[in-house]
């Protein structure tokens, strides 16, 4: 197994790619800067096609576990975190059995499911989110997001397209279904040659998703982030400026 001089990555972080006389390609992280890194995906490419039961090992002994991209053969996913100063030379490997076992067992792994509604649910046990498959054509269409909840809360909030023109055409696909990445990507169609695509990006351990929109849109067309009733929040609070700064500002001489 080899590795290429310049992989990417999806946070930034300090990378290079050795290679040492006799060895395979080292995947070398370093945190030159001070501070401490939590868990992040990273995306590398690999020169080979990944195996089951690959992942990435320190030179202490450590498993990184990998998830191979399901669009992407030749890249894989790695979840890493680095502390202060620290230096992690890794290598790729057949992972023993006990780290494939811990990382089955993650709480913070990434799951999806289709439920009996035709929804997509996407979670990585922090939250979740569910987004829709297969629409039929019509005047209304859903955004990306149908819904989302943190751990086992209530399911919150929802999106949608708000158009004047109909909707030919507007499906959803999973890119990629975990256990360290899962990618969605929904693309609706409208008439004229209106279109909007977004890429929805959630990773094992993270509190957000990250969304990536593309729109081709005319005058009026819109995504509508609906939050209302019990999703709205239980108490507002106001920054207001003191009393005395106020005073300072209105008695401030006119030019």
């Amino acid at each position: 197994m080899s590795l290429p001089r310049k992989p990417s990555t999806s946070f930034a972080l300090p990378l290079a790619l050795v290679e040492e006389p006799g060895t395979c390609s080292v995947l070398r992280l370093v945190e030159a800067c001070g501070l401490r890194h939590e868990q992040q995906v990273l995306v590398v490419d690999a020169a080979e096609p990944w195996r089951d039961g690959f992942g990435f090992l320190s030179e202490e002994g450590r498993g990184f576990p990998a998830q191979r991209s399901r669009q992407e053969p030749h890249r894989v996913f790695v979840r890493v975190a680095l502390e202060p100063f620290e230096i992690l030379n890794l290598r790729p490997g057949l992972l023993s059995g006990a780290d494939q076992t811990a990382a089955a067992r993650d709480d913070g792994r990434v799951t999806c499911r289709v439920d009996s509604g035709g929804a997509a649910e996407i979670s990585n046990g922090r939250f979740s989110l569910k987004a829709p498959m297969e629409i039929s054509p019509g005047l209304d269409a859903p955004g990306p997001v149908l819904g989302f909840r943190i751990g086992k809360g209530p399911w919150r909030g929802r999106s949608f397209i708000d158009s004047r023109r109909r909707v030919v055409q507007a499906r959803g696909e999973l890119l990629e279904e975990g256990p360290l990445r899962a990618v969605y990507r929904y693309h609706v169609e409208l008439e004229g040659e209106g279109r909007y695509e977004a890429v929805v990006t959630v990773d094992a351990g993270a509190l957000f998703a990250r969304i990536d929109e593309e729109f081709q849109a005319g005058c009026g067309d819109q995504l509508v982030w609906d939050f209302t009733g019990a999703d709205l929040p239980s108490r507002l609070c106001l920054l207001e400026i003191p009393i005395p700064a106020r005073r300072r500002w209105r008695q401030a001489p006119s030019r």
